[in-house]
């Protein structure tokens, strides 16, 4: 029998994969992260479209309520009928964020982005191919039911995907520690500290959101039996409310603030006032007490002892009373901080549900900024003068 042999080639590395100009790889990021987008919030529409009674709604209705749907997620106010609804739940962004932080990352591996210089060029191609997207999205959706206008299309989409697409970029081409070393010495603990406070206090809010709705469980579900919810109409009134647990979260944060917040006109949720009416029937507002504690007032005390933890840091690690203009100038500069962040994100908890007395709701964001910032120096002053009384003593 006759054995048939041959010889064997070794196989060679497998060939890279080509590398994409900057341009082409921003062009595909933006169009598959608003494909994708796209195709998801459309197929759960188009979903509870089908499932539900939809008597007089036709299937290209029910795409462009989609289309207005995917505008929402990107934080874009809409106009409807019954007047302008600019407070959309922050959860939305949930969506685009992780979709553009995977974009991001893709689009960096194909183009091979090693530097900072292409890793911007890339975020920003992205991110204004997107929004150019999402603004003719906004002007081919209008309807009668609902609008939103291409230019706040434009602006919420573009930001969305520079945040989004530029983290995922920075972090495939593995920028960030140069990205990092490019801070001045003298700026990263207070950028920090800032984060520690940030921590704190979101950490507090969600706390007490967590316990105001354990203790009105049964209002709760009142208010879920009474809107008839059911089926997937229940199923989407649940998604709507963890959509809108960050908005409850920053709400609570303005009320350890001080300022707290509005759910309409001529009301006010404050641990230093308190003036609700009738409130709007959906479960999560049911956690919304309707008397002000009398030990409210404490809750302030969460931005306070924030600061106290930072002037301990600073203590600890041998920064307080040796050079006091030094520290004052890093206090203003956290408080300051601090209270720009926090008016920025309250600001983006509030809005309107529609016209008359939904037109306010929601807390006062350069309000509980500033109220943010005088507690959060008090509490570094108070935390200073006990280190300093303690090394008097201590001599």
């Amino acid at each position: 029998m006759t054995q048939v042999t041959g010889t064997r080639r070794p196989l060679g590395p497998a060939p890279a994969p080509a590398k994409r100009s900057i341009f082409a790889a921003a062009l595909l990021a933006a169009g598959w992260l608003f494909l994708l987008g796209l195709t998801l919030v459309g197929t759960a529409v188009l979903i509870g479209w089908a499932t539900t009674a939809h008597a007089g709604t036709s299937a290209t209705q029910a795409l462009r309520a989609a289309a207005q749907v995917w505008l929402a997620c990107q934080h874009v106010p809409v106009q409807l009928p019954i007047g302008a609804v600019s407070l959309l739940p922050l959860g939305l962004l949930l969506l685009p964020g992780i979709l553009g932080y995977r974009t991001g990352r893709w689009a960096a591996e194909a183009a091979v982005v090693r530097e900072l210089g292409p890793a911007i060029t890339l975020t920003v191609g992205a991110a204004a191919t997107y929004g150019l997207l999402a603004a003719l999205l906004a002007g081919i959706a209008r309807t009668q039911v609902g609008a939103a206008a291409p230019a706040q299309g434009f602006a919420g989409a573009l930001l969305i995907a520079f945040l989004s697409i530029g983290v995922g970029v920075l972090r495939a081409a593995d920028l960030w520690p140069d990205l990092l070393a490019r801070i001045p010495q003298p700026v990263r603990p207070v950028l920090h500290e800032v984060a520690m406070v940030l921590t704190v206090l979101l950490g507090a809010a969600a706390v007490l959101v967590c316990i105001a709705l354990a203790l009105h469980v049964p209002a709760s579900l009142s208010s879920v039996r009474s809107l008839g919810a059911a089926g997937p109409s229940g199923l989407l009134l649940i998604l709507l409310g963890v959509a809108y647990l960050p908005d409850a979260i920053l709400w609570a944060l303005a009320y350890l603030a001080g300022p707290g917040f509005a759910v309409g006109n001529g009301t006010l949720v404050s641990p230093l006032g308190h003036l609700v009416g009738i409130l709007p029937n959906f479960p999560l507002l049911t956690g919304i007490p309707v008397h002000r504690p009398t030990w409210a007032p404490v809750l302030m005390l969460v931005p306070v002892a924030a600061g106290v933890l930072v002037a301990w840091r600073r203590r600890s690690r041998g920064g307080v009373g040796v050079d006091l203009p030094r520290v004052l100038a890093d206090a203003l500069a956290l408080a300051a901080i601090v209270g720009l962040v926090v008016a920025a994100l309250t600001t983006e908890a509030a809005g309107s549900l529609g016209p008359g007395r939904l037109a306010n709701v929601g807390p006062d964001g350069v309000a509980v900024g500033a109220a943010t910032a005088a507690l959060i120096l008090l509490g570094l002053g108070l935390g200073v003068l006990a280190s300093l009384v303690e090394r008097r003593f201590a001599r």
